[in-house]
């Protein structure tokens, strides 16, 4: 799982600290181990699908959001499907 982004006025980031129950899925897993293999696989997967910066989007504005990216990727946590933290929001 990926923890969500959240905005508080002008700050952008990303919420390790949010309720399960908002962040993403990303896959499923049959076993913990594989879950750990995915996780471990994830910066390595970002940087070979990561998409083209879009035209006109300044490099200051694109490096703010690929932190945000790798945040996101080095905040993810495998979870148990029945895990009860996963009601919290």
């Amino acid at each position: 799982m990926m923890p969500p982004i959240q905005h508080e006025g002008p700050r952008i980031f990303v919420n390790v600290k949010a309720g399960l129950g908002e962040w993403e899925t990303l896959h499923e897993y049959d076993s913990a181990q594989e879950c750990q293999d995915g996780k471990d696989a994830l910066p390595l997967a970002m940087l070979a699908t990561a998409p083209t910066p879009e035209p006109g989007r300044s490099k200051e504005d694109q490096a703010k959001i690929d932190t945000l990216m790798v945040d996101k990727v080095f905040g993810a946590k495998c979870i148990a499907s029945d895990d009860p933290r996963l009601n919290e929001n």
